[in-house]
């Protein structure tokens, strides 16, 4: 397609659209002025539609005889996008989440320590520790901390898993020991930690930002959408194991930002012809 400007839906034109978009946050508790994280690559976009929406008062003539609508007087508007995506990376999941910041936590050898773990030992099926990689130090105990059970009278430590050269711990009751069926008991152990990244979700109540939307139409076209002032909100749910590829969905609030630039408060939209490869 030859690149031009205002290019019309034509047949020429037609192609398979697509849409990228980054996220730049604002840092949590930040003052004024503003500070953000940086501008993040929210990965595949599976679909974004927007939503505009106008809420209208109506106004009509108080003369004699029928009234008649004259006037229509907007009282609310508001914008939205929701994104799809299907990349379930940490840093995309904590805003799914209102997750903090991404903690990277290193390796440590026996790093945990677990006190008063609480679980039912049930006949004698083996219950799985949560903590469990490379569990060393495993003491039981009733749930009021007088009785210390005995391994291997009482109880058993069982390898539940062995994987990548750790050992996954469980514990199971001994139907001849002290330990009756369907007892609490408390579990106090250490275990390994391995490499990994953390989020704590639930911990912040607004994740705020700025977004951009570099993209195509179908029918060729490209456009840039500049947005100073949003708001993500998770919308629906997820499954981490569905049958297909597994998406989630942020809802974009598209807030006001006239107050730090009065003549955009809902950013701008960059309309360009084809062939520009924006993305």
């Amino acid at each position: 397609m030859a690149q031009g400007f205002f290019e019309g839906g034509n047949a020429e034109n037609y192609t398979i659209g697509g849409i990228r978009a980054w996220f730049n946050r604002l840092i949590d508790g930040a003052a004024t002025p503003k500070e953000f994280e940086g501008f993040f690559d929210l990965g595949n976009v599976v679909e974004a539609p927007q939503e505009s929406e106008k809420e209208e008062v109506e106004h009509f003539t108080a003369k004699t005889g029928t009234r008649k609508r004259d006037r229509l007087v907007t009282r609310d508007i508001s914008e939205d996008i929701v994104l799809t995506l299907d990349e379930l990376s940490i840093e995309n999941l904590r805003h799914f989440f209102r997750a903090g910041t991404v903690t990277d936590v290193a390796a440590s050898a026996g790093g945990k320590s677990v006190d008063d773990e609480v679980m039912s030992l049930t006949r004698t099926d083996t219950r799985f520790l949560r903590f469990g990689r490379n569990a060393a130090t495993i003491v039981v105990k009733d749930l009021t901390d007088v009785t210390t059970f005995v391994l291997d009278t009482d109880y058993s430590v069982v390898e539940v898993l062995a994987t990548g050269g750790d050992s996954w711990k469980g514990i199971k009751r001994i139907a001849a020991g002290a330990i009756t069926d369907g007892q609490l008991v408390r579990v106090d152990y250490v275990s390994d930690i391995a490499v990994h990244r953390l989020i704590k979700p639930q911990v912040v109540s607004n994740v705020e930002g700025q977004l951009v939307l570099i993209g195509a139409s179908d029918t060729g076209n490209e456009f840039i959408r500049h947005l100073n002032n949003v708001q993500i909100d998770p919308e629906g749910s997820f499954d981490f194991d569905d049958e297909d590829f597994s998406t989630f969905q942020l809802r974009v609030a598209i807030l006001d930002d006239s107050d730090d630039i009065a003549s955009e408060p809902f950013g701008t939209l960059e309309f360009y012809g084809t062939g520009f490869d924006l993305a």
